[in-house]
């Protein structure tokens, strides 16, 4: 006796659809001009997307950040005070 189970797709607002179709069709200078506009909590979201969006086919990247977040050495991890120098002194190169 097997067993048959539908997987449904996942629901997506019609407005998200024609959104990214529109987006489909917007020149790299439209996308540019319309996030331009956007608060910078939307921005934040959207350029964390699109580092992800870079790096996910790359297995070093993977094995790097699983490296990371396996490190159970209180020594080796920085404190939020001491990521935002470091995040300063990357952003100022």
């Amino acid at each position: 006796m097997g067993l048959s189970r539908q997987v449904r797709a996942p629901e997506v607002p019609l407005r998200t659809v024609v959104a990214a179709h529109s987006l489909c069709r917007m020149s790299v200078q439209e996308i540019k001009d319309s996030l331009s506009g956007l608060p910078s909590g939307d921005l934040d979201e959207i350029a964390a997307f699109l580092f992800q969006l870079r790096h996910r086919g790359s297995s070093d990247y993977r094995t790097k950040v699983s490296r990371r977040l396996a490190d159970d050495v209180p020594s080796h991890w920085l404190s939020p005070d001491e990521f935002e120098r470091a995040l300063d002194l990357r952003e100022d190169r």
